[in-house]
């Protein structure tokens, strides 16, 4: 198996922090500017599911309550997402190793079997987003009237952010 650049440079980082003490070199301005940004953005993000969920619990109104949980599902994996990032961040930084389970992007084993398998769910997806626009164009009218488009706009952006991410795989799985 050959290894990616990033898994090399990966594997150079590691014997380095092996052998070196606590800490290493200080950050650099752009790290330290990043570290800012993602604390920042994880404050607000935390004020954020806060207010969410304070409305969700008293809104006297059902479909306000069930519009707000889904958007703080929303939120909390974000909330998530930005944790893990501003972990592996801080751990770069420090010279240690993430706390998150966020994995480095490492050559695939089976390259060929995964990016067949990518391609099916590539096609299946986007035989989805055209079902899914069929729907809401079926809904246009109830577009501020009713739960249904609501709901069918998210299953299409949903769709969409599933087709980027498995492109996103593919990219990996054809190598850097």
């Amino acid at each position: 198996m050959s290894e990616t650049p990033n898994a090399s440079l990966e594997a150079i980082v590691t014997r380095a922090r092996a052998g070196a003490a606590s800490t290493g070199p200080p950050p650099t301005e752009g790290e330290r500017a990043l570290l800012e940004t993602l604390e920042r953005h994880l404050s607000s993000e935390g004020d954020t599911l806060r207010a969410y969920d304070e409305l969700a619990r008293t809104s006297p109104d059902e479909h306000v309550r069930y519009v707000l949980r889904l958007i703080l599902d929303d939120e909390r994996r974000h909330h998530t997402v930005l944790d893990a990032m501003l972990d592996r961040v801080r751990a770069e930084v420090e010279w240690r190793e993430p706390d998150s389970a966020t994995p480095y992007i490492r050559s695939v084993q089976d390259r060929h079997a995964l990016r067949e398998s990518l391609s099916r769910l590539l096609a299946d997806e986007r035989t989805d987003l055209r079902r899914v626009r069929s729907l809401k164009r079926r809904l246009r009218r109830q577009r501020g009237t009713s739960m249904l488009w609501l709901m069918v706009d998210m299953l299409e952006c949903d769709t969409r952010k599933h087709v980027r991410m498995l492109r996103f795989l593919r990219r990996t799985a054809a190598g850097f």
